[in-house]
């Protein structure tokens, strides 16, 4: 009988260690909600056109602009992004205006609308 309180006395001991330690605080890792990229090479500035990095228009622009239209992976045609729908083109003389309607739900991550200056901009 003896041997039997202490295998169950030492089963309890098990089973509150294991419970304590399983408990950890979690909320320092629910809070962190950064991305990162590993990137090849450095990126000395985040402008695709003037970067000598052919790696940043493959990886960073992507995840960085959001552009107005996209190509379909399947058809390769231009689809709306940004736009709501595909740009309205108008012919001046020998120049040609694109206008765009950005969707509403485009907003920054403060909440604010996404402009046309921004879009410009970027």
């Amino acid at each position: 009988m003896p041997l039997m309180i202490h295998r169950t006395k030492l089963f309890f001991i098990f089973l509150s260690i294991n419970f304590l330690f399983s408990c950890q605080d979690t909320t320092e890792k629910q809070q962190e909600s950064i991305v990162r990229i590993h990137l090849k090479g450095n990126v000395n500035d985040l402008n695709i056109y003037t970067s000598p990095n052919a790696y940043l228009a493959e990886v960073v622009n992507p995840n960085v602009h959001a552009s107005l239209l996209l190509p379909d992976p399947s058809s390769l045609e231009l689809k709306p992004y940004l736009a709501i729908n595909r740009p309205v083109i108008e012919m001046e003389g020998t120049s040609c205006r694109l206008q765009y309607e950005i969707r509403p739900e485009a907003k920054w991550e403060d909440g604010s609308d996404i402009t046309g200056e921004d879009v410009l901009f970027t």
